[in-house]
């Protein structure tokens, strides 16, 4: 899922962090100079949790945003 809102002062660890709490996290990939990450979750239930606890979520200087994990045919 997309992942908006990422800063350089946030870490990876700290982001498997904030949306372990969802489910398991299987891999992230990180692009703080575009403001975002990639972020995928092992179960569609964990990456549907996550969307919905953390679409807007305030962290530090930021809000991270996330789009929905699923295309609409899904």
């Amino acid at each position: 899922m997309f992942v908006g809102g990422v800063t350089n002062r946030i870490s990876e660890d700290k982001l498997r962090q904030l949306f372990s709490q969802f489910g398991g996290v299987q891999s992230i990939i990180m692009n703080p100079e575009k403001r975002c990450a990639f972020l995928k979750m092992y179960t569609r239930e964990g990456a549907i949790n996550a969307r919905e606890g953390m679409e807007s979520y305030p962290f530090e200087d930021t809000t991270i945003r996330v789009q929905n994990p699923f295309r609409p045919s899904d």
